[in-house]
């Protein structure tokens, strides 16, 4: 994959994660704390396996596409 190929595929994935990422704001804002762990548990493994099988791969291939916050 070029790197042009693989930024395109990373925006959205990372935009998925960001997604995510307010669900959980707004579930700890509205959810009592039982449906809250499970929920926090829920999203932990999604981004997880976002980052870990999908994201990973494609920064490992093409460190420049990482968004700047997630380097060294």
């Amino acid at each position: 994959m070029n790197q042009r190929d693989a930024a395109a595929i990373a925006a959205p994935l990372e935009a998925a994660i960001a997604q995510l990422s307010k669900a959980l704001l707004e579930a700890e804002a509205r959810l009592d704390e039982r449906a809250l762990e499970s929920f926090k548990r829920l999203i932990g493994i999604h981004v997880g396996k976002l980052s870990h099988e999908l994201l990973d791969p494609i920064y490992d291939e093409h460190p420049s596409v990482m968004p700047e916050g997630l380097r060294n």
